[in-house]
Order: C-alpha cells, then sequence, then structure tokens
C-alpha cells in the first residue's frame, strides 16, 4: 500500500504535515477530510532510496524464488485464504527485495479489481508467458490452487535440472581453471628465474622452453595492452553470442557437441513435455499450448520445430504425426503421445514422458560425469607434462653440464 506525504490545514487554518497509507491519492483525501482536514498538497512518498533503489533495479528474481512463491500461494489459496491477503502475508515473508516491490504490487492491483494474469503481464522479465498463460486458465476454471501447485511442480523439475548440470560442469571447470592459473604463474614468474640461471651458465634452454619463455616477454612487456585485448575480445565475444549469427551456432553446438548433446536434448524433451502437459491440463487449446512451449524454449532449432508442429496441426493434423517426421524429437514422443490421443489422455501421458525425461536427464550427467573424470585426468597429465618438459627438463640439463 503506498505512503502519501500530505499537507493540510485544520478547522484553526494550521499547516498540519504528516504521512498516511492509502490505496489511492483519491482514498487518502478523504480519510484526512474525514479527520477534519484540508489536503492542499500531496505525493507518494518513495518506499526505497539510495542502495536499496539500486538493489531493486540491478536484482533478479530467480527461478527458485518464483517456484517457493508459486508454491505458498497455492497452499494459501487452496486453505481459503483470500487471494489479496495472501499477497500481502507473502509481501512480509519475500526477502527478494525487488520481488517483494513486485509483489507489493500485484496485490495493489488485486485490491483494485484487477485479474491475476493481468497484473502478472506488467513484469514479463519475471513471469514469463507459460506461467501467466497458464494462471489465466487456472483463474477462468476456477482450479488457480491446483494450477499454481502444477506450476510450482515443473518450475521444480527446471531448477533441479539446472542445478544438475552446474553440478556436474563444477569440477571440470575447475580442473581447467587450476590449469590455465599453473600455466600462468609458470610462465610469467617461473621461467623467466630459470632463464636467468641458464644466462649465467651460458647454457641453452630446450626448444619448448625458449618458446614458451618468448611468449612470457610479449606479455610482460606488454602487459596492460595484453589484459585490454583479451578484455575486448570477451567483449566482442559476449556481443556476438547475443547476435542472431551467434544464438544459431550456440544452439547448433549444444546438440553437436559429444556428451553434451544428449544431456541438452533430453532437457529440450523434458521441458516440451512437463510444460505442454502443464498447459493442456489447465483447459489451453493446443495451438496456444504449442505457441508458448516454441516461446520458452530457449534453442533455435527446437522452436522452429516446435512451431511447424502446430502450422500442421493447424492445416489439420494430429500432434503426433508432425512431430513422428520431426528428426529432433524421439519416437517414443510420437508414439505416447498418439496413445494419449486415442484415450484422451494427451495430458497425462506428457506428465509420465516428462517425469522420464527428467529422470533421463539425472542419469545421462552421472554418465557424463563418469566420463569426463577421465578426461580430465589426462588433462592433468598433460599439465604435468608440460611442467617436466619446461621446467625439470632445463634444470637436468643444466645439471648434466656442470
Amino acid at each position: 500500500m503506498p505512503t502519501y506525504t500530505y499537507k493540510a490545514r485544520d478547522k484553526d487554518n494550521k499547516l498540519i504535515v504528516g504521512t498516511i497509507d492509502s490505496q489511492t491519492e483519491e482514498s487518502a483525501a478523504n480519510l484526512l477530510s474525514d479527520k477534519g482536514l484540508v489536503p492542499t498538497g500531496m505525493v507518494v512518498k518513495e518506499k526505497f532510496k539510495g542502495f536499496d533503489r539500486l538493489i531493486i533495479k540491478h536484482s533478479s528474481v530467480s527461478l527458485k524464488t518464483l517456484m517457493i512463491f508459486s508454491k505458498e500461494l497455492s497452499i494459501m489459496i487452496s486453505a481459503g485464504i483470500p487471494i489479496a491477503r495472501a499477497f500481502k502475508t507473502l509481501v512480509d515473508e519475500e526477502v527478494n527485495l525487488k520481488f517483494s516491490t513486485i509483489i507489493a504490487g500485484i496485490a495493489k492491483d488485486i485490491e483494485d479489481g484487477e485479474p491475476l494474469h493481468k497484473s502478472f503481464q506488467k513484469y514479463p522479465d519475471v513471469f514469463p508467458s507459460m506461467y501467466i498463460s497458464a494462471v489465466k486458465a487456472g483463474e477462468a476454471s476456477g482450479s488457480l490452487d491446483r494450477m499454481l501447485i502444477k506450476l510450482s511442480d515443473q518450475l521444480e523439475s527446471d531448477y533441479e535440472t539446472i542445478l544438475r548440470i552446474r553440478s556436474a560442469m563444477a569440477y571440470p571447470i575447475f580442473i581447467l581453471a587450476v590449469l590455465v592459473f599453473t600455466a600462468a604463474v609458470v610462465t610469467i614468474w617461473v621461467l623467466p628465474q630459470i632463464k636467468t640461471v641458464f644466462d649465467e651458465a651460458s647454457a641453452q634452454l630446450p626448444l619448448i622452453t625458449r618458446i614458451i619463455l618468448s611468449i612470457s616477454d610479449i606479455v610482460r612487456a606488454n602487459g596492460i595492452a595484453t589484459i585490454l585485448i583479451l578484455g575486448i575480445l570477451v567483449y566482442f565475444l559476449r556481443l556476438w553470442m547475443k547476435t542472431d549469427k551467434g544464438k544459431i551456432t550456440l544452439d547448433n553446438m549444444k546438440l553437436v557437441i559429444p556428451v553434451f548433446n544428449n544431456i541438452y536434448k533430453k532437457v529440450y524433451m523434458d521441458h516440451f513435455t512437463g510444460t505442454l502437459a502443464t498447459l493442456l491440463s489447465g483447459g489451453l487449446p493446443i495451438l496456444e499450448s504449442l505457441d508458448i512451449v516454441a516461446d520458452g524454449m530457449n534453442n533455435r532449432f527446437y522452436k522452429e520445430s516446435i512451431l511447424r508442429v502446430r502450422d500442421k496441426i493447424k492445416d489439420g493434423a494430429t500432434l503426433s504425426k508432425p512431430l513422428r517426421e520431426d528428426p529432433l524429437f524421439p519416437k517414443m514422443i510420437p508414439q505416447m503421445i498418439a496413445i494419449g490421443e486415442e484415450t484422451g489422455k494427451i495430458d497425462e501421458i506428457l506428465l509420465k514422458l516428462s517425469k522420464f525425461y527428467h529422470s533421463e536427464v539425472d542419469n545421462t550427467i552421472k554418465g557424463a560425469s563418469s566420463l569426463i573424470e577421465p578426461i580430465m585426468l589426462l588433462l592433468i597429465g598433460v599439465g604435468v607434462g608440460f611442467l617436466v618438459a619446461t621446467i625439470i627438463l632445463p634444470i637436468y640439463n643444466l645439471s648434466q653440464v656442470f
């Protein structure tokens, strides 16, 4: 609820300055009139200033935060708590400052009579189109609490998948970071000291060491320029990744890089089946549901495939037929969906497929981790060999001279 700073005069024409909480400026003026005051000026008091405003501007709302919000809201609504009161309760409990202000804004919209999905549409960076459409369907069917539970389950599934992928990537990234750091230390600080010893002994360094030292001399002589060039390269790489060509290249890499392509393909199938199941169970038409699923798919090739499937359904095909013709979708999906079409339980079949692929993502990541470990050991071996070749070998050769 907004807070207004006001100026008013009492019955003795005495100026009074203060604050009052009210939904609108008009209602605030009415409250002051009830107290025998005549308002002469009123402005909304800024709730956040300085550092708080900076946090709100630059912070984001995580998938985990949205998942917890959905679960808590569904519990309160199913318990019979009025939705406006539920949102006010969530405002007090939310620790994310940005999300707390958003919830407060939604609570005000609800009190003003606005539908929940309409209020969500004001925050597209927080509530994805799939989420808003599902809530709209839940409101229309009178099953908002059940729809929020399904949304929470789907968000939880997506969140767990992200955590698994991050966990699988943590080990190889750590090993690579250690190798790069070690190579940098050896190249920039250790080898120049060895070179000094060899120069004093009038001995020649091995070829590989001389090559690395040449690189070291260039980096040390142009340290600032090297950092600037690397920074510029990273900057332009990030810009390129945001272009259509960059996005297509990255999306293609996800589908062709060995080991990781299996993970990504199953993640996409988990998202496709789970999201479509949620939307269809909420009563959304198949065409609208496919549009929403395609919009939420973060791979260009899968997005285009889903839109092609939608166009064929629009022309009179069933869901299973165009999926069977598309090479990006495993044969099991159209086969299972065809059974769902025969029994009239497509959403249930899709939910079972989502659970299957969610489990498959976990198993594939575990398999990839067991494959990555020996590769990392090989990299460590190569790194140790590099150290031996560049440091130990020159020292050994020098000992032979004396």
